[in-house]
């Protein structure tokens, strides 16, 4: 419960963000901006059907290899939307790094140690 609630928080300071805590120190990560017409091929680790792109989001936060995710922009027949999470990004796999229009990419950025309990 309290993860989720420094999610909460984190998301009305940073927009869309991923806070982990660690035993010595805290770690953020927030998402980047969306990416339209592009997708990441190939280090696909999980795909799943959400209800929106903040379902995807969450996923992608409880994914501990989760680097980025490609968004499906158009509902299927059942009224959901693709979610494939990655365990790469479009740096690592520029190769990978393609054009599709039915889809969106969004990475994340990590900023480290923003609190930590070791004495300096």
């Amino acid at each position: 419960m309290y993860l989720w609630v420094l999610f909460l928080v984190s998301t009305t300071v940073y927009g869309t963000s991923r806070i982990r805590i660690f035993e010595s120190h805290m770690q953020a990560i927030n998402f980047a901006d969306a990416i339209e017409g592009r997708e990441l091929n190939g280090s696909v680790i999980k795909e799943i059907e959400v209800d929106s792109e903040i379902s995807c989001q969450l996923e992608c936060v409880e994914e501990e290899r989760c680097k980025s995710y490609n968004f499906e922009c158009t509902k299927n027949i059942a009224g959901k939307f693709k979610c494939q999470l990655s365990d790469s990004d479009r740096f690592v796999g520029l190769a990978n790094y393609t054009q599709d229009d039915g889809f969106k990419y969004r990475g994340i950025t990590v900023i480290n140690n923003l609190y930590s309990t070791s004495a300096r």
